[in-house]
């Protein structure tokens, strides 16, 4: 699916020359962390990081990587 999506965007994406679309999905993975203890499993992946307000996003680093959260709920 992200071939074709990308695809469409790429051919949607009018004549502008600044907007260049790379396909970089295979640099980036999703994990969702639901439910009531949603909070305390975060607290405890990134240890002294406070959790985005809802609809919001942040960007922590984890060890020697950068991740971004985002909280939909």
């Amino acid at each position: 699916m992200i071939d074709e999506d990308f695809a469409w965007m790429s051919d949607h994406g009018g004549s502008d020359p600044a907007i260049d679309f790379q396909n970089l999905s295979d640099d980036y993975a999703g994990l969702a962390i639901q439910g009531p203890n949603s909070v305390k499993a975060f607290e405890s992946l990134v240890p002294g990081a406070t959790l985005p307000e809802r609809f919001c996003m942040g960007q922590f680093s984890v060890g020697d990587e950068s991740i971004i959260v985002c909280r939909t709920g």
